[in-house]
């Protein structure tokens, strides 16, 4: 093992194989389970930056939808917890099976935490430190505890007829970030490679929540799929390439799967006119 966490190593569980909740994942779902345990992005906290970029090219898949589909999966089995703001993941297993075993190693966790955003999962890596290699794991709490802002500085003043003050200066926590329903779909956007978006604007969010109004997550992204196939194949006629917020208002219901867009948009099926022609009108 290296010196410092960056290790070349993973510990694995031969028994995973027999786990109930392990059995009952689809095949991607296991491939990206393992993948998360032993990627090199990892480290020994279980607790580290993990974009769905990082995991779709070294897991060799062209298609997001079945890193999302995976994650979905993985979440649902409580195996996990992914903070779609930060693109930080929890493996809840890790640290539990795995826990610090000397002050080197503590300092090790500490130093990687450091490395990280703050992220509403420290709560949840920390209610599992609690409970693990006290008191090696002390200066540890002790981190999480003030970069959580849980630290309480207490001073109490006693007066000649005995009344007590008592002044209690609490950090504020950090406001959790909400839940998130755009990180998936600008994901799936950007790497579908039409237009790419260095940030994610307040006018995206608009557009996304407008169209999780009518769509689900799956449909978008199979959407965003299928409109980037026909801009980039020759056997379609539509070419004109749209930014996200625009794409999500104009052209998100004539590529989602049901509408069938692949037939619809052949170039064959444009020979003098007809549907196909309305079909094109309808975007102007």
């Amino acid at each position: 093992m290296a010196k410092t966490d960056d290790v070349q190593y993973v510990r694995l569980e031969r028994t995973i194989w027999h786990k109930k909740r392990f059995k009952a994942l689809s095949q991607d779902a296991r491939e990206l389970y393992l993948y998360i345990i032993i990627n090199p992005h990892g480290n020994m906290t279980g607790l580290f930056t993990l974009p769905m970029g990082y995991a779709i090219e070294d897991l060799g898949w062209n298609d997001p939808k079945r890193f999302t589909k995976g994650l979905d999966e993985l979440l649902d089995k409580q195996l996990i917890k992914y903070d779609f703001d930060n693109k930080i993941i929890f493996d809840i297993a890790q640290f539990k099976k795995f826990p610090s075993q000397n002050e080197n190693q503590v300092k090790g966790a500490i130093k990687k935490l450091r490395e990280l955003p703050f992220t509403p999962l420290f709560q949840d890596f920390k209610n599992v430190v609690e409970g693990l290699c006290k008191p090696l794991c002390k200066p540890l709490l002790k981190w999480l505890e003030e970069r959580l802002g849980e630290s309480v500085d207490e001073t109490v003043d006693v007066t000649v007829d005995e009344t007590v003050d008592v002044t209690v200066n609490v950090k504020p926590s950090p406001s959790p970030s909400p839940s998130h329903i755009y990180s998936p779909i600008f994901d799936s956007w950007n790497t579908a490679n039409i237009v790419k978006h260095r940030a994610l604007t307040n006018e995206m969010k608009t557009a996304i929540k407008n169209a999780l109004d009518k769509f689900n997550t799956g449909e978008i992204q199979s959407a965003i799929q299928n409109y980037s196939e026909i801009l980039k194949s020759p056997e379609y006629f539509f070419k004109y390439k749209w930014p996200l917020e625009d794409f999500l208002k104009r052209g998100l219901r004539k590529f989602v799967d049901s509408v069938d867009p692949k037939n619809n948009f052949k170039k064959n099926n444009i020979q003098g006119g007809g549907k196909d022609y309305d079909l094109l009108k309808e975007f102007d």
